[in-house]
Formats: C-alpha cells, sequence, structure tokens
C-alpha cells in the first residue's frame, strides 16, 4: 500500500514523578536517518530508543523528540556520603591543628561541600525509562497510519490524474480531423478572396505541411516516462503504447531492493514497457533481473555520441 513518506505523532502523560511528552516527525529520505533530543534521564536508553524506531521504520528522516519534566511534588530523597564526610572532617582537625586561633566549621558547611549530598536511588528512572518506550511504541503506531491514511490520498491524487490525462488525450484525437479540416476552410476562404491564379500543387503542399506541424498523433500514442519507479508506472498504466522508459539509476539498482513496493510498480512498469533505455550494463543486468527481456533493452552510453 503506498505510503506518505511525511507525517506527525505525539504522545504525551503526566504521573505522580512528572510529565512525559514525546514527538515524532518523518520527511521523504532515501535511507533511514535518526535525530534524537532526550532529556539526560534518558540518555542512557538512546540505542534502545534507536532500535524501536529502525525495527517499524525502512526509511526516513525521523525527529524524535522527548521532554520530561520532574514533579515538585516529589521531594528529592538526599543521602550522606560518610567516607567523604569523614575525611572532610579529619582534613579539617589537621588544618585546626596549623592555626594559632581556628575558627570552628559547621556542619551544614561540610554538607555544601560537592559530593558530601548525594540523591538517593529511586525506581523513578527504571518507571520513567519503561513509559518512553511505551509511548514511543504508541507514537509510531499513530505515525505509520498517519503515512498510511496520507498515502491513500497520494494514491488517489495520482490514480485521479492518469485517468484525466487519458480522457484529455482520447478528446484531443476526436478534435484532431475537425482541426485539419478547420484549417482547409479556412485557407480556401481565404484564396478565394485573391483574385489572381494560384498553384493547386503549392496550395496541397500548404495544406500537408500545415497538417504535419499541428499533428500530435504520434505523441500521443508514445508516452515516453522517465525515471521508472513512479513515472515510469503511471505511464504504463496509462495504457498508451509504444511506451518508453529511461532507467537513471537508482530506480532500478536501489529502490527495488530496499523497498517491496517500489520492486512491484518497478516490474509492473518494465512488463509493460516496449523499450527500456540504460545507461549501462550493470544497470541492463538488473533490469534483467527483474523480469525484461533484453531485447527490450537499449544501452545508451553516457558522453557517447
Amino acid at each position: 500500500m503506498t505510503q506518505s513518506m511525511t507525517a506527525f505523532a505525539r504522545q504525551e502523560m503526566q504521573a505522580d514523578w512528572g510529565d512525559l511528552s514525546l514527538e515524532l516527525r518523518s520527511v521523504n529520505h532515501r535511507f533511514l536517518e535518526i535525530s534524537l533530543r532526550l532529556p539526560e534521564e534518558l540518555r542512557s536508553i538512546e540505542p534502545l530508543i534507536r532500535e524501536c524506531i529502525g525495527k517499524q521504520l525502512n526509511r526516513g528522516k525521523v525527529d524524535c523528540n522527548i521532554r520530561f519534566q520532574s514533579s515538585s511534588a516529589q521531594p528529592e530523597k538526599l543521602e550522606l556520603n560518610r567516607e567523604l564526610a569523614s575525611h572532610l572532617a579529619q582534613l579539617s582537625r589537621e588544618v585546626d591543628s596549623l592555626l594559632y586561633d581556628a575558627a570552628p566549621v559547621s556542619s551544614l558547611e561540610l554538607l555544601k561541600w560537592p559530593g558530601v549530598l548525594q540523591a538517593a536511588a529511586s525506581d523513578i528512572s527504571e518507571q520513567l525509562q519503561s513509559e518512553t518506550v511505551r509511548l514511543l511504541d504508541s507514537a509510531l503506531t499513530e505515525l505509520i497510519e498517519t503515512r498510511l491514511r496520507e498515502g491513500e490520498q497520494l494514491q488517489a491524487a495520482i490514480e485521479k490524474r492518469v485517468v484525466a490525462m487519458a480522457e484529455a488525450c482520447a478528446e484531443v484525437r476526436q478534435l484532431l480531423p475537425q482541426v485539419k479540416q478547420h484549417f482547409r476552410e479556412r485557407l480556401a476562404e481565404r484564396l478565394t478572396e485573391i483574385k489572381t491564379e494560384l498553384d493547386e500543387g503549392r496550395v496541397e503542399q500548404e495544406i500537408v505541411l500545415f497538417a504535419q506541424k499541428i499533428d500530435v498523433d504520434e505523441e500521443l500514442h508514445r508516452l515516453d516516462a522517465h525515471f521508472i519507479t513512479v513515472p515510469g508506472y503511471l505511464g504504463a498504466a496509462s495504457g498508451f503504447h509504444p511506451l518508453i522508459l529511461t532507467a537513471w539509476g537508482s530506480d532500478v539498482l536501489i529502490d527495488p531492493k530496499y523497498n517491496l513496493i517500489f520492486r512491484f510498480l518497478t516490474k509492473q512498469a518494465l512488463k509493460r514497457a516496449d523499450l527500456v533505455v540504460c545507461m549501462s550494463s550493470l544497470m541492463r543486468d538488473e533490469i534483467v533481473k527483474l523480469g525484461t527481456s533484453p531485447s527490450r533493452i537499449e544501452i545508451c552510453f553516457l558522453g557517447v555520441n
């Protein structure tokens, strides 16, 4: 099924220990590129977050932004680093013995020393990490559903344009005889206004030249579709023949290998093509692997006349 590469998803939750929100944005990209913005509390699970995204998304530029606000209702528990405090007290007594009139050191001043007070270990970190993974799974599901909805709209729009193109071509075919007849009649009227003898052969020659200039019958029957994957498939779906496709590189060398949808579109387009033009023997071999007969492939090397 056709999917759009542009999508957005947001998930959030509130708990006693704080507020957590997660946003995902994706745009088109040939490969999967993940950009993360995480709070310090979640730096340790960055590899896990990348792994979760990589399991559900194959390509696209994905921005993941996670915000966490700790709740002020949960007071931070502190623990005393007794080993450091004892060491500082011993050093203070040694300094006092060297001074003539030493000033006493209060316990509050000792507590201000970096590292004497430490945050107590709690299960909030584990809860935060597990809830982050849960929100990420929900956001990825929402993102994929958005891609599918937009992909259905894109597919409908493309199919609508293909139908409109076919209808327009059919209408032009019907008008071509009328256009030629109208020109012949207008030319005859002008000639009757001229009071002189004209070479009938010359007149017929002018009519033939004009008919050749306005003749688009060949263009209507020949749809030259460049870049096989999507334009080529649209050309094949239109039903026009002869259909000439041009392979440029990634449409046969990369896309069919890493995307099942592109592989299907490419094989369908090549199957209906009357002629496929590529630029190297390597591309020709890949096109043959996709099911095209070598007799319908022509190589046009770049830089060679």
